[in-house]
């Protein structure tokens, strides 16, 4: 369950997660895949994490790791499904016709804006104005991360900011640059992140 301490610091997430074990529709392929490499008709359930207590401290940042295919996005999924106030980056709505700029940080000032557009990796004037439906998917997910970002700094809401696959589509060098800048701003407007 999500709680608050006193102050409104720090919350607890309890997580148990599951993955459906179900297998696409059977054929002769997907039989042949089965016999040749020992993988059962039906699967059970398959538990990502079991009863886990997740301390998220406001200003802080909680990173999940693991292998491709582990339960990461099943695991955030519970968070977020658990976390009330919480804003999960990729499904952030972006209506497609307007400049970025007047959609990240809109009621206000122009610098806040283009201060949390920077931080997040989109420091050039000509993306400002540009359409949303008109950027790359690695500029896309930059922009979503700052609509997040203003969104619930505005709000002040202690649900935290939930990215799963952060950075995956960009270059190493812009992925670090855009961490640094995310854990300075979650400590200087005191949100909790999820990674």
């Amino acid at each position: 369950m999500f709680g608050r301490r006193p102050g409104f610091e720090s919350c607890r997430v309890l997580v148990h997660a599951r993955r459906d074990g179900a297998l696409a529709r059977a054929t002769s392929r997907t039989a042949q895949i089965g016999v040749r490499f020992g993988i059962a008709a039906s699967r059970e359930p398959v538990t990502i994490v079991e009863r886990t207590v997740i301390p998220f401290r406001r200003g802080g940042i909680v990173l999940l790791v693991g292998p491709s295919g582990s339960g990461k996005t099943t695991a955030m999924n519970e968070i977020a499904r658990r976390c009330p106030g919480g804003c999960v980056v990729g499904r952030v709505a972006f209506p497609s016709e307007l400049a970025i700029v007047d959609r990240v940080a809109s009621g206000e000032d122009l610098s806040e804006a283009l201060s949390i557009l920077t931080a997040c990796g989109l420091g050039e004037a000509g993306l400002w104005v540009r359409p949303f439906e008109t950027l790359s998917d690695g500029e896309k997910f930059r922009v979503r991360l700052a609509r997040a970002i203003a969104l619930q700094s505005r709000s002040g809401a202690v649900g935290p900011i939930l990215c799963d696959e952060f950075c995956s589509t960009l270059h190493r060098r812009v992925a670090k640059a855009i961490s640094f800048n995310l854990h300075k701003l979650a400590v200087k407007r005191n949100l909790t992140v999820v990674l």
